[in-house]
């Protein structure tokens, strides 16, 4: 069954032009599937990943690679048992007026679920949303053109967000709607000296690979602006 697995997410990181090294745990760390040894390499893989590390004796790891390039730590990729990954955080109220995010070994503290007061301490919810939009897309243009080799001087981006009825949310007599989010615009300005043609094919390529804008834009209006500063 793993197999199947592996050979599944090999496909999919084919496509991407990543590269993949799978682990199966419940083998020994100096020997391949088959019996024979592991390479030099591999056994330097299996090193920098821990491999003796008290972990779920089912569990697969799947160790993802960019460049393979030396001295470099490649990245670690959870999988449960069934083939899917899936990601989690834990919420925990702390006072009145924030809560705790921990989200593998690091941790925010979040506000109210939407601040009406500028003056208001602590971040909301609603705009740790917003924040997570841009970066998103700032981090997946910068990461993108990097790999296709242009030069890009800064990325930035200005995400505006619009609830169908904010009242909604303070449970205002009278007021109809919802105070879920409606529309989204999005700016993104590019500081480099490339063509603006290639720019333009890697940001049509970010929002097809982006998971944020994959998932909001088929729930609310997006309204998605490129400026391109040479």
């Amino acid at each position: 069954m793993w197999l199947q697995r592996h050979d599944r997410m090999h496909e999919l990181l084919r496509r991407s032009g990543e590269s993949l090294a799978l682990i199966d745990e419940r083998r020994a760390p100096g020997t391949t599937q088959n019996g024979r040894p592991r390479s030099e390499r591999s056994a330097t893989l299996l090193q920098m990943q821990g491999h003796g590390a008290q972990r779920r004796p089912h569990s697969i790891l799947l160790s993802v690679s960019r460049q393979w390039q030396a001295g470099e730590a490649p990245i670690r990729v959870a999988m449960s048992d069934y083939g899917e990954m899936k990601w989690s955080v834990r919420v925990s109220a702390r006072d009145q007026s924030s809560v705790a995010v921990y989200a593998r070994k690091r941790r925010f503290d979040v506000g109210s679920p939407l601040a009406f007061d500028v003056e208001e301490e602590g971040t909301s919810a609603f705009e740790y949303m917003l924040g997570a939009i841009g970066a998103d897309l700032v981090a997946g243009m910068k990461e993108l053109c990097h790999r296709r080799r242009l030069e890009v001087d800064n990325v930035e981006a200005f995400v505006v967000g619009e609830l169908d009825n904010p009242l909604a949310h303070l449970g205002v007599v009278g007021e109809e709607g919802h105070p879920g989010l409606s529309s989204l615009a999005v700016k993104v300005f590019v500081e480099t000296l490339e063509e603006e043609d290639d720019i333009r094919k890697v940001w049509d390529e970010m929002l097809e690979r982006s998971p944020l804008y994959r998932t909001f834009s088929s729930l609310a209006r997006f309204d998605m602006r490129l400026q391109i500063a040479m």
